[in-house]
């Protein structure tokens, strides 16, 4: 029986076609297959730690610019909470005076509500629960500028202090960074009370 392939033909053009010997892939095949599905998976793992460390710092982000929205929010809507509540008696009488976040160097930070006595007019800052915390591996930078933003009733605007308690450079910035500082985001706020 003479060897002679087999082919597909057209009218226009002939096709070879052969047939292996045997069947499978030889080692060097499986090799390269193996070797591209690792360099694949690599990249893979590596660009979904990356991933997911940005996400933390810019969830953190979020919630941090939520706070401030709601300490501007209730400043302007003038929501009194029940720890600045008139008490019958005048000597313990409290105005709302604002809400206020606090940064702290610990990596936490409080929204509170600021209360003046009517008499004496001694400002009381009580912190409302809960004390918020940053994720494992964020803190706030050195760079940040603003340990206080204040927000009077009506206004919207902001009254920013930094951790010496004088008036930072306007705008005022949060800086967090996490993860050996390989990822870093900004908060600014201005004194017109705009958050960014």
């Amino acid at each position: 029986m003479p060897n002679h392939k087999p082919q597909v033909t057209n009218s226009n053009f002939k096709i070879p076609i052969s047939k292996k010997n045997g069947a499978g892939f030889t080692l060097i095949e499986l090799i390269v297959a193996f070797s591209v599905m690792a360099i694949l998976s690599v990249i893979g793992i590596a660009s979904f730690v990356d991933y997911s460390r940005s996400q933390a710092i810019l969830a953190d982000r979020q919630k941090i610019i939520t706070v401030l929205n709601t300490a501007k929010a209730n400043a302007s809507s003038q929501v009194k909470n029940s720890y600045c509540l008139n008490s019958p008696y005048p000597s313990l009488n409290k105005v709302l005076n604002g809400y206020e976040v606090i940064i702290n160097s610990d990596g936490s930070y409080t929204l509170n509500i600021q209360c003046v006595k009517t008499d004496t007019r001694v400002t009381n800052d009580i912190n409302l629960p809960p004390t918020y915390t940053l994720s494992n591996n964020i803190t706030f930078d050195t760079s940040t500028n603003v340990a206080k933003i204040f927000f009077p009733l009506f206004t919207g605007k902001a009254v920013l202090t930094d951790q010496y308690g004088n008036t930072p450079s306007d705008p005022a910035q949060i800086v967090l960074t996490g993860y050996n500082k390989t990822k870093r985001t900004i908060i600014t706020i201005d004194q017109t009370g705009l958050i960014k």
